[in-house]
């Protein structure tokens, strides 16, 4: 628990995190999710959840972001950090990012840079797909 703990600290003191309203997809081992994203970094996203997700689970994350008429889709392999339970009875969860599909990295890098900038990341160009998640 102390370690998880550590992990998450770190997480929060080394990436900038932007608020986001962004079309997602969780893919899990028993099913997935469609939901929102909350924030997210170059290392994470936060989501909102209605089915209760476990510390460590693996996860495939869609990331839906807008770019003028098309939509840019990030393919991620990621782990759930931490979850906490709402009043309302659903989730919200903290997931780190453990491996991109080839050339999505560099798309969310520049899609966070933009909202840091001040820009309209939605009205940035389309970056088009350069590969296949495995």
């Amino acid at each position: 628990m102390a370690n998880l703990q550590k992990k998450r600290s770190k997480m929060r003191k080394r990436f900038a995190r932007v608020r986001v309203d962004l079309r997602l997809e969780v893919e899990t081992e028993t099913g997935s999710l469609h939901t929102r994203a909350r924030n997210l970094s170059a290392k994470g996203v936060m989501f909102n959840s209605e089915g209760e997700l476990v510390p460590g689970q693996q996860i495939h994350v869609l990331i839906y972001i807008p770019r003028g008429r098309e939509v840019d889709l990030l393919k991620i392999k990621g782990e759930v950090i931490w979850v906490r339970r709402e009043e309302d009875r659903s989730f919200i969860v903290g997931s780190t990012f453990t491996r991109f599909a080839p050339g999505d990295e560099r798309r969310l890098r520049q899609y966070l840079l933009q909202h840091l900038r001040g820009e309209d990341p939605h009205r940035a160009p389309y970056f088009g797909r350069e590969g296949k998640f495995d």
